[in-house]
């Protein structure tokens, strides 16, 4: 789950838009790795604001609520690499990186 909300970190940051974030991962491959690049290697892939908010990013109260209220709410949340990602929904040009899902996601879903 920690690789969960690494994502849910980096989805948090207001300018980190989607396509920001497909470079990010093309280049670091995960967003734990996100998330441990220096500064000047984000940068030059995403410019320095959202480099600095991504290297200040810190798992605060706040954050931390998010994730007790995710896991509370029995909340499934689907990364685009994970096997229970709709394959339908990549065929999108710009399909949402993460989904969040409450209940049973059957075979006809996918």
């Amino acid at each position: 789950m920690n690789e969960i909300f690494d994502f849910i970190d980096l989805l948090s940051i207001n300018k980190l838009t989607e396509s920001k974030l497909y470079l990010l991962l093309e280049k670091f491959k995960t967003p734990e790795q996100i998330k441990k690049a220096d500064i000047s290697n984000l940068s030059s892939i995403i410019g320095k604001e959202v480099a600095q908010k991504i290297t200040l990013l810190k798992k605060d109260d706040k954050l931390k609520r998010k994730y007790d209220l995710i896991e509370k709410l029995n909340v499934q949340v689907l990364p685009y690499y994970s096997s229970m990602y709709p394959a339908w929904l990549k065929e999108i040009s710009h399909f949402p990186p993460v989904l969040f899902a409450r209940g049973e996601i059957k075979e006809e879903d996918e």
